[in-house]
């Protein structure tokens, strides 16, 4: 029978991610803090060219950290900004002063509804753009266990 078998390529696959846990874990969690990074730069170089802007709140905002999985070789990149899932999903643009709060700023727009500005969908471009990277990346990470554990 010619092709592959793709449950001994699975199988293969959970043993190397169990070779990279056990026997060389402080080398995992720098490959995947490294690419967090590098998933982070991705982002803000993509929102700097979207939004056309060099610096703000929303720029500075890029961080890296560990993710929800409980898991010490997770990472994630996001923006913490207060207005960042406003410019990532989209808004509606408001006129301040009309309607019921005309004038008094602190009890929130109050206006109609003008359109709609669409998302300008960061993360997702930077998913996309980093994709390839990460696979040749991960290639790279596993040659270089594979002849730790070889020689």
């Amino acid at each position: 029978m010619d092709g592959f078998i793709f449950d001994e390529i699975g199988d293969l696959e959970k043993d190397i991610l169990k070779l990279a846990k056990e026997q060389f874990p402080k080398e995992t969690q720098k490959f995947v803090q490294d690419e967090a990074k590098k998933g982070k730069e991705i982002a803000q170089r993509i929102a700097q060219q979207e939004l056309n802007k060099k610096t703000g709140k929303y720029l500075k905002s890029f961080k890296t950290g560990k993710s929800k999985l409980h898991d010490k070789f997770s990472h994630k990149f996001y923006n913490d900004a207060p207005h960042g899932h406003l410019i990532e999903d989209g808004h509606y643009d408001v006129a301040r002063g009309e309607g019921k709060n005309k004038g008094n700023r602190k009890s929130g727009a109050g206006g109609a509804k003008r359109k709609f500005i669409e998302g300008k969908k960061i993360f997702v471009k930077a998913q996309i753009e980093m994709e390839s990277q990460f696979a040749s990346d991960v290639d790279a990470f596993i040659s270089k266990l594979t002849d730790k554990v070889f020689k």
